[in-house]
């Protein structure tokens, strides 16, 4: 007999594991701590904090060794370490704290025999903008005069400070928006102001700006002070409200020849009004005149005239200056009076040379730019139609202009019979394009077609072929060979490009712009399906000729070892090829299906036309109604007998041919009158039937060479074409 009880083996922890941190850097971890933390905030995990042991052993005590200095206390849970503020009263400020804490931690486990570890916490307490700019002074008074010129200082600076670090303490300067602060300027780093414009038209005697001081901090944190400017008045400038323009058109008189009439302002007694002063001109013109009293600006000659294209930027600007009357006279800023000449279309397009020469090499492409012609039209938004007339050319009219931009280019063959430089001559025409009636300038042009390209060398390999050996397991970019071949031209005919054209059948390897032979994709068995395998790759050097030259020359690779079979990149680079390939068959026959089942359908339909054309015609009663051209009754036969019958134009009868043709025997049945009187006659098949009762023949349609017949109702008549007859006939 045989019994079997169960064994339960209760397997005790050993304490024989320390506590580990995880997540530091050399027993170091480095925390980072915002100013504005509190015992509140929740701060994210720094580490963690495991023991491998279980129970007893595997739970972790954590305390801070160096508790009298360290702010924070940590906390683990589920292995995760928190850092947290250790007391509510404690306030951590970057600007008056301390900005490092270094705290040493402790992890015992509870085993019997305790096991501990300890780390290190670097705690780098960070800046937050948490203080606003301070200003020393945030009431500021400045006198200045009321006629004060622009850039005039008006506050040196305004001293301001930010404890905050990095851009939370960089401070910038603005003014706040109010009806006269564009009247001054502020500099924003340092807060000095100065005037922007005049304030002679300002009629408060006070003005205050609010300056606001901000730092750069997000969000940004400022402060304001307020700067008040008082005006003195001492027999202040005048001035002038605004700058003023006026637009007359050229060649066209004005009336009286008076341009404008300008005031300028003066205060007096607190009060503005129009200034009795004496006007002067600040410009070199003797056309242009101001009355010193009234302030009128008008040409010397009251029928004087601009011409706009005589003027520069086709406008007049001068200045204007009043003097007041005052003890002493003061003097106003300049001001600027602008004259806007309107143009009108008076001039026409001028060539900026008279004979222009270009050149092109004979075997450049259509299109090519043989250069430009330049006609300037000084009118206002010009349009210059250009043309060009070829007059002597051993080629031909071989190049074209464009016609708005002067453009040629060649637009045919310039293909030299001999091996000379050629030329070709001839004019280029510029039109106004706004006014076709102007005449047209011109300029004579020279164009030379130069034989040689300068393309005399082609590229030579330094070996006509060379030689490889590569292994199969050769990853994706190796480099294989370099090859170099040398051009002995110079600039860009020397240039060489390389390609591989035969021999490269899966696109495994490709070529730089150096030479170097790279394996573009890792080779597979689609290359071969030996341990060894023999690739010849053809590699052609070009030049970038016009007309490129070329040379080749063979790379020869061996690849040997273990052939990987199909299972890795290049396989999958393989299938994709030959899916492509197959695609493309398959596109090829059936276009191929296409073209030939339209010429089947061509073929049939003209033996289908000839056997339509060449059949005869069946006897058949004749149709009710008019019939046309083909409709043909009669019988081929007959038709073909009577092709002698010649028939007279008219209406009343046939008449039988008499060219020197004796009838008397009447031997032709076909010449015997069968009709009866009045009705147009005919003459009669062989076997002496009708035909068909007529009336007399219609012919409202042109009488063609081939058989027509008419039928009108029920009665038909046919109508017998015309042959020649010749006495042989008779």
């Amino acid at each position: 007999m045989n019994s079997t009880t169960p064994i339960v083996i209760d397997i005790q922890d050993y304490n024989d594991n320390y506590p580990e941190f995880h997540g530091h850097n050399k027993s170091v971890y480095t925390v980072f701590v915002r100013e504005d933390t509190s015992i509140n905030t929740n701060l994210k995990s720094f580490g963690k904090l495991i023991d491998k042991d279980s129970r007893e052993n595997g739970a972790i005590d954590l305390t801070i060794v160096n508790g009298d200095v360290c702010l924070f206390t940590v906390n683990r849970v589920d292995e995760e370490l928190f850092l947290k503020i250790k007391l509510a009263n404690i306030t951590l400020d970057y600007e008056k704290g301390p900005q490092h804490n270094t705290c040493i931690i402790k992890a015992t486990d509870r085993g019997v025999n305790k096991l501990s570890s300890t780390a290190t916490l670097s705690i780098s307490i960070t800046d937050v903008n948490d203080n606003a700019p301070h200003i020393n002074n945030t009431d500021i008074i400045k006198n200045l005069s009321r006629d004060a010129v622009s850039k005039t200082v008006v506050v040196d600076s305004i001293p301001a400070t930010d404890i905050d670090s990095g851009e939370n303490g960089m401070i910038l300067y603005e003014i706040a928006l109010s009806a006269h602060s564009s009247r001054f300027i502020i500099d924003p780093a340092t807060g000095n102001i100065t005037v922007n414009t005049p304030l002679l038209s300002v009629q408060k005697d006070e003005i205050q700006l609010t300056v606001i001081v901000s730092d750069k901090g997000v969000p940004s944190l400022s402060a304001t002070a307020q700067v008040t400017i008082r005006l003195q008045d001492d027999n202040p400038r005048p001035y002038f409200e605004k700058s003023e323009n006026v637009t007359i058109q050229e060649h066209t008189p004005i009336l009286n020849g008076i341009l404008a009439k300008i005031k300028a302002y003066d205060r007096r007694d607190g009060v503005i009004s129009v200034c009795d002063c004496l006007y002067l001109l600040d410009t070199d013109r003797n056309d242009i005149i101001i009355e010193n009293d009234t302030g009128v600006i008008k040409f010397i000659h009251s029928d004087y005239t601009l011409d706009r294209e005589e003027e520069i930027r086709g406008h007049i600007i001068i200045g204007v200056i009043a003097i007041d009357k005052g003890e002493p006279p003061k003097e106003s800023p300049t001001m600027e009076f602008k004259i806007i000449i309107k143009d009108i279309n008076d001039q026409v397009p001028v060539f900026t040379k008279i004979h222009y020469t270009f050149e092109i090499f004979q075997h450049a492409p259509n299109g090519f730019n043989i250069g430009k012609v330049v006609a300037v039209d000084l009118d206002e938004n010009p349009e210059t139609l250009y043309s060009i007339n070829i007059t002597e050319s051993s080629v031909g009219s071989v190049v074209e202009i464009d016609n708005s931009t002067g453009k040629i280019v060649k637009s045919g063959n310039m293909s030299l019979s001999s091996a000379q430089n050629v030329q070709m001559k001839g004019n280029v025409f510029a039109q106004d394009g706004k006014d076709l009636k102007k005449s047209r300038s011109h300029a004579e042009i020279t164009i030379t077609i130069e034989f040689d390209d300068k393309n005399n060398h082609t590229p030579v390999f330094e070996k006509s072929e060379y030689n490889a050996a590569i292994d199969w397991n050769l990853a994706a970019g190796y480099k294989i060979v370099d090859v170099v071949a040398e051009d002995a031209d110079v600039g860009k005919e020397g240039n060489i490009t390389y390609s591989i054209i035969d021999g490269n059948t899966r696109g495994f390897f490709s070529i730089n712009s150096s030479g170097a032979v790279l394996l573009k994709y890792q080779l597979d068995s689609s290359i071969g399906d030996k341990d060894t395998v023999i690739v010849e790759l053809i590699v052609k050097a070009e030049d970038k000729g016009i007309i490129p030259k070329n040379s080749n020359a063979s790379v020869i690779i061996r690849i040997s070892g273990k052939n990987p079979g199909t299972c890795i990149q290049g396989a999958e680079h393989s299938k994709q090829l030959l899916n492509i390939e197959s695609e493309r068959d398959n596109w090829s026959y059936a276009l191929y299906g296409l073209v030939g089942a339209l010429c089947l359908a061509i073929l049939m339909s003209f033996a289908f036309l000839y056997k339509w054309r060449t059949s005869p015609v069946s006897e058949t009663t004749p149709p009710v109604g008019k019939m046309k051209y083909f409709d043909n009754p009669i019988p081929y036969d007959h038709l073909k007998k009577r092709e002698t019958v010649e028939y007279s134009h008219s209406n009343e009868s046939f008449d039988p041919p008499s060219r020197n043709c004796d009838f008397s025997d009447d031997k032709d049945q076909y010449q015997r009158v069968t009709e009866p009187e009045g009705e147009a006659r005919y003459r009669r098949p062989p076997d002496n039937k009708h035909l068909h009762s007529s009336r007399p023949l219609s012919f409202e349609e042109p009488t063609p060479d081939y058989p027509v017949y008419e039928f009108e109702g029920k009665v038909t008549k046919p109508t017998i074409p015309s042959t020649s007859r010749t006495s042989e006939n008779c």
